[in-house]
């Protein structure tokens, strides 16, 4: 079997890339993922979405991929350009 190329990789920061990239790796199967914050779980778990949160369509289709659709019953408005 050949090895793969990361087997250990650690990620700085906690929100939507962050998390993204790290589940992406969880979701390959072939390395652990450690994700490194500045906050605490305690800090991080209630603080929810930011005030100002754009996502252009390739990182929306990322999250659905990965089942990390959770914000969509959260949306205040959709951009339709910028």
């Amino acid at each position: 079997m050949k090895k793969p190329i990361l087997e250990k990789v650690a990620i700085i920061g906690t929100w939507q890339s962050g998390l993204q990239l790290g589940l992406g790796f969880l979701a390959s199967g072939q390395c652990e993922v450690t994700l490194i914050s500045g906050k605490s779980t305690r800090e991080l778990l209630p603080s929810g979405i930011r005030l100002v949160t754009i996502q252009f369509a390739p990182s929306v289709r990322l999250e659905e991929i990965l089942g990390l659709t959770f914000w969509k019953e959260q949306a205040f408005s959709k951009v339709e350009g910028v």
